[in-house]
């Protein structure tokens, strides 16, 4: 569900995207400062592990020109950015936010990034925005 606010502001609750391990997508909003990816995160698969995210990790977007830009992490609420990390046992839920550059509004599909081969969060490719 797509709405925008009186504001400009594009809020995209729960978007299609191509399933990631344990990793799930609840809105995406949109707006001049930032876009902003609020993720949920379900440790099932593995034990007692850490949690964090790459400062390094960012959103690209598909029909951006230049192709391939990325657009950088600028902050994060509810999870660390490493090299800080968190502690996390198995079975454990938690739901976080990344800010990053801000997008085109008429953007159609971006992909999320932790650019990291081990410890990472999974990427989540071909996120819908509409």
């Amino acid at each position: 569900q797509r709405i925008v606010t009186k504001e400009g502001d594009v809020h995209i609750k729960y978007p299609k995207f191509y399933q990631t391990k344990g990793l799930e997508v609840n809105e995406i909003i949109l707006n001049s400062k930032h876009t902003i990816l609020h993720l949920v995160w379900n440790n099932i698969e593995s034990g007692q592990t850490w949690l964090n995210v790459s400062p390094d990790a960012y959103i690209s977007v598909y029909n951006d020109t230049p192709k391939g830009k990325k657009y950088k992490l600028l902050d994060a609420q509810l999870i660390k950015i490493a090299p800080e990390s968190e502690d996390v046992p198995k079975n454990f839920r938690t739901e976080f936010f990344l800010y990053f550059e801000p997008i085109s509004k008429t953007s159609y599909q971006i992909i999320f990034r932790d650019p990291r081969e081990v410890g990472g969060l999974p990427s989540i490719w071909g996120i819908w925005l509409n």
